[in-house]
């Protein structure tokens, strides 16, 4: 047998169709086994071929638009043979050469790799030569329909949502992708959903559910909470459209179940006006090694945005999220928390929040009291709390609390509350008394929370009481009166002097007490850390001096201070810069409990935009009876910036969590249920009746209504749980 090939400079030649070489095996047979050369192409007759060409030859269309062809050596084809691809795709004149092949352990071609190919209703061309010691060998040539060579790849978007109480799961999916788009009932689906075993449970068993289905939808209704499951899903041709009759790739499976993994006591909060904190804690059935992840998204928008700052426990867990830049309207946002573990499947928790019903409200702003001496009237004015989404003052109610600065834990002494305005009028009732002030806000109407907001830092007003007689006498009998306050004077001076560099908390206070004490800061120090420095030898009796000290700039201390702890070990502290820092302002804040000579530097700041330190988050903080004490102070390059301190009641700063293992029983005969639960955690150990408990009960079907019972305090019980007996509220 002999067999006619077209060869340019003795390479084998395929720049020619299929058509074409029909043709010109047509004009060799006239011939009669002539050899001729024309326009430098030879065609000439070759001894026999036979097994030279390649075998099994497959190509396949994957990832949308990647194609690879593969193929076998001919079964007589010596070490030496080189083989050659050439195809011409749809739509084209030309035959292209592969540009990336595939080659064995001999550097002999046995694929190629193609990008960018488009699928469709139309055939491509493929053609495969060689040649072996400058000889050539049989070739190999034959036409594909590129759809029906894709490999369709996985459906997309697989969301599982299940309910508990119908034991349904609602499957959902997208279409897989392709390189030519596709209406969606072009493709149908196999789903394929399992239940796994438990070896913890010691449940052995599992389960299979197969179906073949025509739609992105499937529902799922044997569900059961106490086990885990995985979706899978791959999809092939429907009948109607140019897509591959062979199945696709499965999806990566989905897994849901495992009752008691999913988070609980879930809680954001929006404070600061841009700053908002969401946390949880870990499912009480989750295994050791859960790790969680936050998601949300607002209502109107496509974007999905994960947790970029993860607050987490001493085990390097998840159990919260800060976002920054965070604005408030009018819609919902999502949120979802899902999680992983290495040998189980972790349910995941979604909710809808109203933005707004969760911000915690920042004190009114600008607040100042103007007293006429000759009545007793003072005029308190201020401006409405800073928030991202309304600037009208029918929006808000006020609290005014007045307390006698001498008796700052009794009982107020004025209380009001007011809706709406900027300005009320207190009359004190001695004008000798000094007066502290402070209020909080809350929303009174608009989509503004209606839950109180933060204090205001306490400001005081009013004229000290005059000094008693008494410690005149006293004064009076001290001889050595006169002679103190002048060595005190020139000590306290020289002092200051030596020390101009700092930035004192107060003016030069000598007193009897042994030794003198004065907390100032430095701007010199590293870190810009206080500094507590001790003036020892002064004794004497009780003499107060104002000395002029280096203070800073007025109005660069920062404002609107405040602390909350929050899951039980968890503090955030923010703050807003001083109305008159400089921009290049750089606030570091400082924290000591009472009794401890460790003084802590915050070790996670919370940064505005312009990078600027204003707020704080604590981890592991214990709470106790004792006070802490907080100090903000700053540095610019030019300009020195006042400190601001506070001493703080860690126990007065708390969000207590929610109660725990809440149940409800009602019995069919009877009109009442029992609500028990058990008392919220705490870092410290509190008694039952430490708690009292409101109440909240909706109607499912009418959210609207509501009955909201008293709040009860504690009710002793040999369980020592907690227990309410309510009448049940009828349909």
């Amino acid at each position: 047998m002999l067999k006619w090939l077209l060869t340019q400079n003795n390479r084998p030649f395929a720049k020619a169709s299929g058509a074409l070489l029909t043709l010109l095996k047509v004009i060799i047979e006239v011939q009669r086994g002539c050899t001729t050369t024309t326009r430098g192409y030879k065609l000439e007759l070759e001894p026999d071929m036979n097994g030279t060409a390649i075998e099994n030859f497959v190509c396949v269309i994957f990832n949308v638009s990647f194609m690879n062809c593969t193929w076998h050596v001919g079964r007589t084809a010596t070490e030496d043979t080189q083989y050659f691809l050439y195809w011409r795709p749809p739509k084209k004149k030309d035959i292209t050469e592969c540009q990336n092949y595939i080659k064995d352990d001999y550097g002999r071609h046995t694929g190629c790799r193609f990008q960018n190919v488009i699928t469709g209703n139309w055939y491509a061309y493929f053609l495969v030569n060689g040649s072996r010691s400058g000889q050539n060998v049989e070739p190999y040539d034959t036409t594909i329909m590129l759809y029906e060579i894709e490999k369709l790849t996985p459906p997309l978007n697989v969301s599982v949502n299940c309910t508990e109480a119908s034991h349904r799961c609602s499957i959902w999916w997208q279409p897989p992708r392709t390189s030519t788009k596709k209406k969606s009932n072009c493709f149908k689906y196999e789903i394929v959903i399992e239940s796994k075993a438990d070896a913890e449970k010691n449940s052995k068993t599992a389960s299979k559910t197969e179906a073949i289905i025509e739609n992105n939808f499937y529902l799922y209704e044997s569900f059961s909470s106490g086990k885990r499951y995985s979706v899978k899903i791959r999809a092939t041709d429907a009948g109607f459209c140019s897509v591959s009759s062979n199945w696709g790739e499965w999806s990566t499976p989905v897994e849901f179940g495992m009752n008691g993994s999913a988070i609980e006591n879930f809680s954001c909060v929006i404070y600061n006006i841009f700053l908002m904190n969401c946390t949880w804690q870990a499912g009480r059935d989750a295994p050791a090694d859960t790790q969680y992840f936050l998601y949300w998204q607002k209502s109107g928008e496509d974007n999905q945005m994960e947790c970029e700052l993860y607050i987490k426990d001493e085990n390097r867990r998840n159990m919260g999220c800060i976002f920054q830049n965070v604005s408030i309207g009018i819609e919902k946002a999502y949120f979802l928390v899902n999680g992983s573990s290495k040998d189980s499947l972790i349910q995941f928790y979604d909710e809808y929040i109203d933005l707004y019903k969760i911000e915690k409200l920042m004190p009114p702003s600008n607040i100042t009291v103007n007293c006429d001496e000759i009545k007793n009237d003072c005029i308190i004015q201020w401006q409405q709390p800073q928030i991202s989404h309304s600037n009208k003052d029918l929006c808000f109610k006020y609290e005014i609390n007045i307390k006698y600065k001498d008796n700052p834990k009794g009982k107020a002494i004025y209380t009001s509350i007011l809706e709406g305005g900027n300005s009320n009028t207190f009359v004190r009732p001695n004008i000798r008394k000094k007066y502290v002030l402070k209020m909080r806000a809350a929303g009174s109407a608009c989509l503004v929370n209606p839950a109180w907001g933060q204090w205001s830092t306490p400001v005081e007003f009013g004229n000290e009481e005059i000094m008693s007689s008494s410690v005149w006498i006293l004064l009076g009998v001290a001889v050595v009166t006169p002679l103190m306050a002048i060595i005190t004077f020139f000590f306290c001076k020289r002092w200051i002097a030596h020390y101009a560099a700092f930035q004192c908390k107060y003016t030069c206070l000598c007193t009897k007490e042994y030794p003198l004490s004065l907390k100032c800061q430095t701007q010199t120090s590293q870190n810009n850390a206080p500094i507590s420095l001790k003036l020892g030898g002064v004794t004497g009796f009780f003499l107060i001096m104002d000395i002029p000290v280096l203070a800073g700039m007025n109005g660069s201390a920062i404002e609107n201070f405040s602390c909350v702890i929050y899951n039980i070990f968890l503090m955030n502290c923010t703050w807003q810069a001083g109305r008159d820092a400089p921009a290049d302002t750089q606030y570091f804040l400082y924290w000591q409990k009472s009794g401890e000579d460790n003084q802590m530097e915050c070790e996670l700041y919370i940064k505005d935009e312009n990078r600027r330190n204003m707020g704080c988050i604590f981890q592991n903080v214990s709470i106790g009876i004792e006070k802490a004490y907080f100090l903000v102070n700053g540095s610019s390059k030019d300009s020195l910036i006042q400190f601001y301190d506070e001493y703080i009641d860690l126990y007065e700063i708390e969000i207590l969590t929610a109660p725990l293992n809440v149940t409800a029983n009602c019995a069919r005969d009877s009109a009442g249920c029992i609500i028990t639960w058990h008392p919220p955690r705490t870092s410290k150990v509190k008694k039952a009746k430490c708690f009292q408990y409101e109440i909240n009960i909706q109607n499912k079907d009418e959210p609207k209504e509501e009955k909201k019972l008293p709040q009860i305090e504690y009710v002793d019980l040999l369980s020592k749980s907690h227990t309410e007996e309510i009448t049940r509220i009828e349909e």
